[in-house]
């Protein structure tokens, strides 16, 4: 989950430590809580690519 979150974070210009990272972090917590494991997937929710499950991805 790490990974994903590092390489959205570059891909959006996101600041360590910024409330944009924060966000983020919590979305990706929220899908590993919701059971969903597979990077894809979390890489997609994250970018906006997939919804349904409950859990909105942040603002870009």
């Amino acid at each position: 989950m790490k990974r994903i979150y590092d390489q959205i974070c570059e891909e959006r210009g996101i600041a360590v430590g910024s409330s944009a990272a924060s966000d983020l972090a919590v979305e990706a917590m929220k899908l590993f809580s919701a059971g969903i494991f597979d990077e894809g997937t979390i890489g997609r929710h994250l970018r906006g690519g997939s919804r349904g499950i409950g859990v909105q991805s942040p603002s870009p």
